[in-house]
């Protein structure tokens, strides 16, 4: 093989080294760019559409890709009716992304419900949907059976409109027979009758009667005594 041969030969090895080459290195720039062009596809599968959530009940909302934090507001809406949401309808977020969702808990103002003539936990179940505590107060029974454990009335009255979560006294006729068996807030029912009335009429009337009479009687006989003895040294 002369010298000349050699070199052709080996210049063809070269160019075929050189083409491999730029032919991997093309390969890796495809990858590459290929693998580029593919992130900015995958937000787009993880990423959820916000929907309108303001009118529905707070209750019957759930999603499997969205989380929702409530937040009880004052509101002319119902109670639990969703009145507000932080990210608007149409939205898209990621998976998992927290809704605050504002819901209604009634107004300001709460009107007390119709419980009078009602059964005592059913009036008592009303007041709690509501948002009320309570206290029961029992009176004597003398309506008969059909009246145990009825709301004879209740103060706040019946459609008064009171502040939310404000208590309400309901005063229900009783059984003494029965009484124990029934009660619903043992708490509240029990210290309500021994509290109300043996403290308030001892210690108001004994006081403020006894105590003015005598002042008085004593001003007035120290003032004709100093009439009486003024009269004859006008005279003299």
């Amino acid at each position: 093989m002369t010298e000349k041969t050699y070199k052709k030969q080996r210049a063809i090895i070269i160019g075929i080294i050189a083409v491999m080459c730029v032919l991997i290195v093309l390969a890796i720039i495809g990858i590459i760019v290929q693998t580029g062009r593919s992130k900015p596809l995958e937000p787009k599968d993880i990423t959820v559409t916000v929907g309108k959530y303001v009118g529905e009940k707070y209750i019957d909302l759930s999603s499997d890709e969205l989380t929702f934090e409530k937040v009880e507001v004052f509101s002319d809406q119902p109670k639990g009716v969703v009145v507000a949401q932080d990210i608007a309808e149409g939205t898209q977020v990621s998976k998992g992304t927290v809704i605050r969702l504002n819901v209604s808990i009634g107004n300001s103002e709460v009107a007390i419900p119709s419980i009078v003539g009602k059964h005592k936990d059913e009036a008592i179940k009303q007041l709690e949907a509501n948002g009320f505590t309570y206290i029961v107060h029992y009176i004597h029974n003398d309506e008969g059976k059909d009246k145990e454990f009825v709301v004879q009335s209740c103060s706040p009255e019946v459609g008064e409109k009171v502040a939310y979560k404000s208590q309400v006294t309901i005063v229900v006729w009783g059984d003494d027979r029965t009484e124990p068996t029934t009660t619903t807030d043992p708490t509240s029912e029990t210290t309500t009758i021994p509290v109300t009335q043996p403290t308030t009429q001892p210690t108001t009337q004994p006081t403020t009667q006894p105590t003015t009479q005598p002042a008085t009687t004593t001003t007035t006989t120290t003032m004709a005594t100093t009439t009486q003895q003024a009269e004859p040294e006008v005279n003299e």
